[in-house]
């Protein structure tokens, strides 16, 4: 029988049948077990039954109606297509429960056989150790008759015939081996042929093959038994990329509903009991539908799908706001079920769809696994393939989703140009909305120009806006509800967790202290502990102490792996792990609603971040604990990274007169961001949101673009074939703009934007989309801050600019002040003077931080009885006197001493004229705020780094420019 090799697409990998060999029976000893001859077949192991094979994969790629073809298989295990007409007729119904008789009927098979095998095996057992008994015994008999030189003798036939045995079961697998190698070369043209593969993955396969062969030698022994340590530690690079596909496909299982997958173990109770509830569900849409103003049925609604018996403050009338087709703005605390907001009004949603917008991918995710069987949503970012994404989007052509979860990001550069396969949109659901204002704790470049993106990709068809946040100032408040045109808000009266217990220290030794707490009576008991970090390296240092401690514990941070960040997060929702370390950032996207600890390490930015961080401890209403360690040297690397991020006015001077530069007659041009962070010593976030500002304040003189890339490469199999132009126009015109490199396409986006008068991040979607028209691999390179300058702008835009620049640095700088202040007031100078019972020792102001228009002022009117309105008094800063004057002189001319060793007149020059003409740098190095030239890497070692990070920097900065000015006199 001719051996045969077949490739199963669906599963993607060679599978080989059982091939029937003959072969010679020999008996060993009466003690030993008669060797199984070859032709019987192997064991069967519960991984040879796949019961995804029983059924279809998928429901036409889980969740279409229709199926492409029945599977069934009998109970053998070989599969039958059945094209009857009869068959073809029947129900979805009737076909599930054929395939679960048939699993049903395999499973008991399989189990009996095993079951059969192993009574067998007993009575052979038992057989051998009669045997033995009566050998033992003659054994004995012929012991006590023989003499001393025969026990000898027999000994040694013994040790004989032991390693005649062995031989013969040596020789016996090296034919085996021999026989299968022949067999396998054999077979290797016939596949081929059979097959009708392509030449390249015939070369992929014989390439295995080979592989395989190369383990052993001619005679079918293996070469290398013992391998050296060098060939273990080689890379599997076959390992590793299916290591990444399981990644990625369990990502895309993930971003998608319980509703969308197919419950093959569904029996025809549950099926029933679905369709009754179905059929309730929609009665009571429509008698809603038809009394928007009647509770009682939004109730019977809420119990029947969700499991409540009534609504929290804000839930309703945010859903019959929605329901009539008017915006709102609904703030609650954390833990409050703004989700269910949106979830219930999915429930409304039958040939339309609800769009929700989240600044975290992770968050999606655990959001989309957590939604109710009756409602179907799927998470669309940029962690899935192209493959997944085009799944995703035949989804929503089908009409078999409801909520799309996408961040604005995505949504700007991929999701928006899909938006024609969208129908009709229902309302558009923001999450988080206080990252829209630029006076939030969380701001984000894209939320902030979001209301214009959709109005650009919807136009006149604007639905409305449901906003969500935990924590909004008044503020924050009037920017959200201007960017977009909401009249209506809901804003809860209290913001306060009262089941959280908060307490503050002020510790030497964070470290003791940590351990001192975590095994303190209140916290040694607890489930899940989280403890907040600043960074990568402070998770990783923090987790590998708590480690060396004997502490359960892993860190989380964005720098892990994405499967590793799943089975982390898995762990500490299923209690395997007490305590996780993360940073503030990826510890939003952990949903857990029985967290029990939050520890902070380092002291948060503002009220509403804190309140945000905290917020993920006791969301089950049970008793909750949250403890911080405060340091002034937190307050004082806080207060340098705001420094950092809004620059002065030259700064932004210098930038605007680069655009000037860059502007080519009325063309989209841009900036490198590498170069530009060089050039202007800014990071490329702080350029874009200065170019943002500019923008705002001209009056639509100057347009900025999404960020980008500057080239894309279109890489071709061979070479760009006349037959893809004809294909594809837009192939033909990026062929026209860009040039061949080594057979592949090398296109500059925004010269292709110019030029076919498309936005830049258009190009490069449609350039994407030639992978699924033409099969046309992508690739990107260098990224860019795209701009355009209309026309002529006023005079005073950079005024208006400075003064919104100014405003921003000033209310972020305020936050900062007053969460430092009231931690202090809150705090005790150790953690051993708090007692067992970790109560708040004073109030945090939390309802009055929020409800008031000057929460700094008004709260420390309430601290303090005195009128004084200074906040610096209650601020760790020293005063400048004249000695702290003398001594940053000193320090000065060391440092310029430093840098101006061993140097030429000519070098020594340049560079005293640059640090003294440019008296910032210094100032800044003082108060050890970092930018891109001048980095903590660099200059840590320096004679003036943080020496006066203890100072205020407008103090330090008129000192240091009275000295450098003292200098260029005297030189």
């Amino acid at each position: 029988m001719a051996n045969r090799t077949y490739f199963n697409l669906d599963q993607k990998r060679l599978f080989k049948p059982q091939v029937q060999q003959e072969k010679k029976q020999e008996v060993v000893t009466k003690k030993k077990v008669e060797s199984n001859s070859i032709n019987e077949e192997p064991q069967k192991q519960l991984w040879d039954i796949d019961l995804k094979d029983c059924v279809t994969k998928y429901k036409d790629t889980i969740g279409s109606k229709k199926r492409k073809e029945q599977l069934i298989f009998k109970p053998g295990g070989s599969f039958i297509k059945e094209k009857s007409e009869t068959e073809k007729q029947k129900t979805e119904k009737e076909l599930n429960k054929e395939i679960n008789q048939v699993i049903r009927q395999t499973t008991k098979e399989f189990f009996e056989e095993i079951q059969l095998e192993k009574k067998q095996k007993e009575n052979e057992k038992n057989k051998l150790n009669v045997q033995d008994q009566k050998e033992k015994c003659d054994s004995q008999d012929q012991d006590q008759k023989q003499n001393q030189e025969g026990n000898q003798i027999s000994e040694e036939k013994i040790q004989s015939q032991k390693e005649n045995i062995e031989n013969n079961n040596v020789k016996e697998d090296q034919g085996l081996l021999k026989k299968k190698v022949g067999k396998y070369q054999k077979s290797q043209n016939g596949n081929f042929v059979r097959l009708d593969l392509k030449k390249k993955y015939q070369d992929r396969f014989r390439g295995a093959i080979y592989m395989n062969q190369r383990k052993y030698k001619r005679n079918g022994t293996l070469k290398n038994p013992n391998p050296s340590k060098r060939e273990q530690t080689q890379i599997d690079f076959q390992q590793l990329n299916n290591q990444g596909r399981a990644e990625s496909y369990n990502i895309f299982i993930q971003s998608v509903s319980s509703g969308l997958l197919v419950d093959i173990f569904d029996d025809e109770e549950n099926l029933k009991d679905k369709e009754k509830q179905d059929d309730l569900i929609k009665e009571l849409v429509q008698k809603v539908n038809e009394d928007l103003d009647n509770k009682e049925n939004y109730l019977n609604l809420l119990e029947l799908v969700f499991g409540f018996t009534e609504f929290r403050e804000g839930q309703f009338e945010a859903i019959q706001s929605i329901l009539k087709k008017e915006s709102i703005l609904l703030v609650q605390k954390t833990g409050h079920g703004k989700s269910l907001v949106y979830q219930y009004l999915s429930l409304f949603l039958q040939d339309s769809i609800g769009i929700i917008f989240s600044p975290l991918i992770s968050l999606m995710i655990d959001q989309v696994s957590k939604l109710p069987d009756q409602i179907k949503g799927i998470a669309y970012h940029s962690m899935l393939t192209s493959f997944q994404k085009s799944r995703l989007i035949e989804f929503i052509k089908g009409r078999q989703v409801q909520l799309v979860y996408c961040t604005p990001e995505i949504f700007q550069s991929d999701l928006g140009y899909s938006l024609e396969y969208f129908g009709k949109i229902s309302f558009i659901c923001i999450d988080e909305a206080h990252c829209v204002s630029e006076l939030s704790h969380s701001f984000r470049h894209t939320y902030v120009i979001l209301n214009s993106m959709i109005q650009n990709f919807l136009k006149n068809d604007m639905p409305p806006f449901l906003a969500l946040t935990a924590t909004a100032t008044h503020l924050t408040v009037e920017s959200v509800l201007k960017k977009f045109n909401i009249n209506k808000s809901i804003i809860s009266i209290n913001t306060e967790r009262n089941n959280i217990e908060i307490s503050v220290s002020r510790d030497r030794d964070v470290n003791a202290s940590l351990i001192k707490l975590l095994q303190s009576q209140k916290y040694k008991n607890l489930s899940s502990i989280l403890i907040y970090c600043r960074s990568k390296y402070m998770v990783d240092m923090v987790s590998n102490y708590l480690k060396n401690c004997n502490l359960k514990c892993l860190g989380f941070h964005g720098g892990l792996p994405e499967q590793e960040k799943m089975d982390i997060q898995n762990k500490f929702i299923r209690n395997q792990i007490q305590i996780i370390v993360a940073t503030s950032i990826f510890a939003m996207g952990i949903d857990k609603s029985d967290i029990r600890a939050i520890i902070h390490l380092n002291l948060p930015k503002s009220i509403e971040s804190y309140i945000q961080e905290i917020g993920r401890a006791g969301r089950d209403g049970q008793t909750a604990y949250a403890h911080l360690f405060l340091r002034e040297n937190d307050f004082h690397l806080e207060r340098s990274f705001i420094l950092s991020d809004y620059p002065d006015f030259i700064v932004m001077k210098n930038l605007l007169e680069k655009m000037k530069q860059k502007q080519e007659e009325n063309k989209i041009t841009y900036f490198i961001s590498k170069f530009a962070e060089e050039n202007l010593d800014l990071r490329k976030d702080t350029i874009y949101s200065l170019m943002q500002i500019l923008e705002r304040c001209s009056d639509g003189c100057i347009k900025v673009y999404p960020i980008c890339h500057e080239k894309i490469v279109l890489k071709f199999f061979k070479a760009l074939t006349d037959e893809q132009k004809e294909k594809s126009t837009f192939l033909n015109e990026l062929s026209k703009i860009g040039r061949m490199i080594s057979g592949s396409l090398h296109v500059n986006v925004i010269k292709a934007s110019n030029a076919l008068s498309m936005q830049p991040l258009e190009v490069i979607r449609q350039a994407r989309n030639l992978f699924n028209e033409l099969s046309i691999a992508t690739e990107t390179q260098e990224e860019i801050l795209p701009f355009q300058i209309m026309k002529d702008f006023d005079v005073n835009l950079l005024e208006k600019a400075n003064e919104i620049l100014q405003l921003h640095k000033s209310v972020a700088l305020d936050k900062l002040n007053l969460m430092y202040i009231l931690s202090y007031e809150n705090s005790v100078p150790n953690f051993d003077l708090l007692s067992q019972n970790l109560i708040q020792t004073r109030n945090f102001y939390f309802n009055e931080y929020f409800r008031s228009e000057n929460p700094v002022d008004d709260i420390l009117r309430i601290l303090y009885d005195d009128n004084k309105q200074n906040i610096n008094e209650y601020l760790p800063f020293d005063e400048l006197d004249d000695d702290k004057h003398r001594q940053i002189q000193q320090a000065i001319k060391r440092f310029l001493h430093e840098e101006t060793v061993n140097k030429n007149n000519s070098e020594t020059h340049k560079i005293m004229q640059s640090y003294l003409k440019n008296p910032k740098v210094l100032s800044r190095l003082f108060c050890g705020i970092q930018s891109i030239k001048y980095s903590y890497k660099e200059y840590k070692a320096s004679s003036i780094w943080s020496k006066s990070g203890r100072l205020k920097y407008e103090d330090v900065h008129k000192s240091v420019l009275n000295i450098c000015l003292q200098i260029l006199e005297q030189s």
